[in-house]
């Protein structure tokens, strides 16, 4: 909801029909979490407290992803670039600062989801989810994010015209 509604922010202060809309939730979040379900069960490990935890940091990161793109493909947008040329540059730009959130998160949960030692069953639930669902979280926000930001502006701009990114 956080990304969706960064989406139209620019829009919503000029446009207030654009309110009516309903606006896709983050499309990284949703796929995220089947991916981390899915590496619990090829893992052997429960839903449990420890999981559930990794969850909500996996929420974090990717909603956190999410939002750095989407914020630079708006910052584009508001600096006179046009639809294309504002995604492809604005992806670019944000390229590393994403795959540095998630590969930090990522090797940092890394030991802990391949222990095997004492008192490692906690930990192990948090990271299996937070590795796991990051890998299709990151490409998601990378790949996803960006087209869907393309299908809603361009339906905007064909709807309301260009109005809510002219520089003020």
């Amino acid at each position: 909801m956080l990304i969706a509604n960064e989406i139209g922010d620019g829009r919503r202060s000029i446009i207030p029909d654009l309110q009516k809309h309903a606006e896709p939730p983050p499309v990284q979040q949703p796929s995220g979490d089947e991916r981390g379900l899915i590496s619990l069960h090829v893992t052997g490990q429960t839903l449990n407290v420890a999981s559930g935890v990794g969850f909500i940091a996996l929420f974090g990161v990717a909603v956190q992803n999410g939002i750095i793109m989407v914020a630079n493909l708006n910052r584009m947008r508001k600096s006179g670039f046009e639809l294309h040329e504002a995604i492809m540059k604005g992806a670019t730009e944000r390229l590393r600062p994403v795959l540095m959130t998630a590969t930090v998160a990522t090797l940092g949960m890394l030991p802990a989801a391949i222990h095997t030692g004492v008192g490692s069953d906690v930990q192990r639930g948090i990271a299996t989810v937070v590795v796991g669902g990051l890998a299709v979280a990151t490409v998601l926000t990378l790949f996803v994010l960006p087209s869907m930001y393309h299908v809603i502006e361009h339906w905007a701009e064909k709807r309301h015209g260009r109005l809510g990114w002219r520089s003020t």
